[in-house]
């Protein structure tokens, strides 16, 4: 119940803050997150045994620059700009929101929109590190598992024909 009501106390009120949420997520998905994340494990991080933390099949992530000419961007932007709208029952200032032209105008509403910038956060930190530590802990067990099975006895061809 005291979700609901937070949620009702957040509802936009027009489309601009259905743009503006889409923006604030996207900020946060595709740039703070990802920024957090190399704040943790920094590019030339070493892991316990002294190997690269981002050696293969890791990858260190980038994070993205809204770009309101960026295809991708201003979908994500329209599309859930227009899926907030629908939940609060806000009106849509297009009858055809999935064509080009609209995304490239929730584009240009997103990009006036500003947003805060990066700061680094303990808490999250200390969380993606135990994360990471019980992923390579289960990662460790599931092979030392894999090492007491027995391995099966293999076919013999010639068994096979009598």
């Amino acid at each position: 119940m005291k979700e609901g009501l937070k949620l009702l106390r957040k509802r936009p009120l027009n489309f601009f803050q259905c743009v503006a949420y889409a923006r604030l997520r996207f900020e946060k998905l595709y740039n703070h997150a990802i920024k957090q994340l190399i704040h943790v494990y920094p590019l030339d991080a070493k892991t316990k045994e002294g190997t690269a933390f981002w050696a293969l099949p890791k990858r260190p992530p980038t994070p993205l620059v809204f770009d309101k000419e960026d295809k991708m961007h201003c979908a994500f932007i329209s599309s859930l700009a227009c899926l907030r709208a629908k939940m609060f029952f806000v009106e849509i200032p297009s009858e055809t929101p999935r064509t080009e032209e609209f995304r490239k105008y929730c584009g240009d509403l997103a990009s006036e929109f500003p947003v805060p910038d990066f700061v680094a956060n303990e808490e999250k930190a200390k969380e993606i590190q135990n994360e990471v530590g019980k992923a390579d802990k289960d990662k460790q067990e599931e092979k030392k598992t894999e090492d007491k099975e027995e391995p099966e006895e293999e076919v013999n061809q010639d068994d096979l024909a009598k």
